[in-house]
């Protein structure tokens, strides 16, 4: 497995129709790029301590997120 991090910029360009701004043309710029052979996970990094980590099936904190949007719910 191989890990590819890119970091860049959206080059943008709006337009005004009918009253909305909107994009007419988008250009992606990469300023640089990180690629290793190898993928390494630590999930237990102090870098990431107290944020929610997604797990296998219905422990996963979306299904908890998701609840308040069933139908009949206020």
């Amino acid at each position: 497995m191989r890990l590819v991090l890119i970091g860049g910029r959206y080059l943008d360009k709006y337009e005004k129709r009918d009253g909305l701004w909107k994009f007419s043309h988008r250009a992606v710029l990469a300023d640089w790029v990180n690629i290793q052979d190898q993928t390494v996970v630590n999930l237990e990094h102090p870098f990431i301590a107290g944020s929610n980590i997604g797990k296998p099936g219905l422990d996963d904190p979306s299904y908890e997120f998701f609840r308040m949007f069933r139908r009949g719910r206020r």
